[in-house]
């Protein structure tokens, strides 16, 4: 039988796939859309790594609470399952953001760790990805480097790239 929380302990990620329905990708598709029709507002202009890129690449977040739909997800019983199947018994939302790269605007990320970008010591935490689109080699799709938790559980030193100008 398969155990998401032994996957995830020995590779360090955790592949839940079709866990959503079709109404909770409409609404999580929905407030992303609502956000993008608001004037872009991030060109390169962010705080401390400058990651948003105009529309290029939009970083939309901290707005669940203007969407009572979208925060009734994020807080929801759904989350609740797919989090406490990593053996995590109480979770908090510390961020929520739709990230939104222009098609073929050269807005690639370069290799991260997601906690490196906090800036202060934390505890460790996870990340919950969800394709709003299709994605393969050709349009972006999001490459995972295997960790095991149980003998590597740390930061990588950190160093921020500017990738503006590829893929």
């Amino acid at each position: 039988m398969h155990d998401p929380l032994q996957v995830f302990r020995k590779q360090g990620f955790e592949v839940f796939e079709n866990i959503l329905d079709k109404d909770e990708l409409s609404l999580l598709q929905t407030c992303c859309d609502a956000l993008l029709s608001e004037p872009v507002d991030d060109g390169g202009q962010g705080d401390i790594h400058k990651i948003g890129l105009g529309s290029s690449r939009r970083f939309l977040s901290h707005r669940h609470t203007d969407f009572p739909e979208l925060e009734a997800f994020l807080l929801g019983p759904k989350m609740a399952k797919i989090i406490q199947s990593l053996g995590i018994d109480e979770a908090m939302l510390l961020n929520e953001q739709f990230v939104v790269k222009g098609s073929g605007q050269g807005a690639r990320f370069a290799w991260h760790q997601d906690g490196a970008y906090v800036g202060f010591e934390h505890r460790p935490y996870v990340t919950v990805w969800i394709a709003l689109d299709d994605t393969n080699l050709d349009n972006g799709c999001l490459y995972i480097l295997p960790r095991n938790l149980e003998n590597e559980n740390y930061l990588e030193p950190h160093k921020w790239q500017d990738d503006r100008a590829t893929n």
